[in-house]
């Protein structure tokens, strides 16, 4: 198994419905924060790995939501690469 790589990221008010409640929409843009982290602590930027010719599109996405986030809470957020 490669690197655990933790990544924490504050909701903000613009992130927010007007109960304060994470659109569910933005946790898609939230893991690409994660894999760009990832992508880092391999010591090689994402943008880098594509001007190689390595691309990593998202072709499918799975969410559960089990806990509502709301404003200014964190979230936490744990990677690591298997095969």
């Amino acid at each position: 198994m490669g690197p655990v790589v933790t990544t924490i990221i504050r909701v903000r008010y613009g992130e927010t419905d007007q109960m304060g409640v994470v659109y569910y929409g933005n946790y898609l843009s939230w893991f690409e924060i994660g894999r760009t982290e990832y992508c880092r602590s391999l010591s090689t930027p994402y943008s880098e790995w594509e001007e190689q010719g390595f691309f990593l599109p998202a072709v499918e996405a799975y969410v559960r939501y089990k806990n509502p986030l709301s404003m200014t809470r964190e979230s936490i957020s744990r990677r690591a690469s298997g095969r």
